[in-house]
């Protein structure tokens, strides 16, 4: 090969490192970042832009794609909502999963009257070719 592409060579594996290397350092940083799940809209105000943005980064690297970029959103309040929606949105896939929000009150069946209740549709026979389907 000619020098000039072997210095081009050169140059390209540097440059990739380089991304390589600030990817690691951006991922370990965020790796450190505690998402503050308790925060609230009182709290919030007191921390400093640079740390809703880490939290910012953190729920997105986390999987909750609907926070926007924090490049996107220029005030603080702006960021304080999106933090506490995102954080909310965490919690109900939490509860989802766990299957606590599947029923938030069971009512007890001595409650329910039989009068009120709708009419159940009766069974009706499904027909298919000729044949029946149960």
């Amino acid at each position: 090969m000619s020098s000039a592409l072997q210095e081009r060579a050169v140059i390209n594996r540097m440059r990739k490192s380089k991304v390589t290397q600030r990817k690691s350092n951006i991922k370990h940083k965020l790796a450190m970042v505690e998402l503050m799940d308790n925060a609230t809209y009182e709290t919030l105000p007191r921390i400093k832009v640079k740390d809703l943005d880490n939290q910012i980064d953190r729920l997105r690297e986390s999987g909750d794609s609907p926070v926007r970029a924090k490049a996107a959103i220029r005030s603080k309040e702006a960021k304080i909502d999106e933090i506490v929606a995102g954080f909310e949105r965490r919690k109900q896939k939490i509860m989802t999963q766990n299957g606590l929000f599947k029923a938030k009150k069971p009512i007890p069946l001595e409650y329910i009257n039989a009068e009120d209740a709708e009419e159940c549709p009766k069974d009706v026979e499904l027909g298919f070719n000729g044949g029946v389907l149960l």
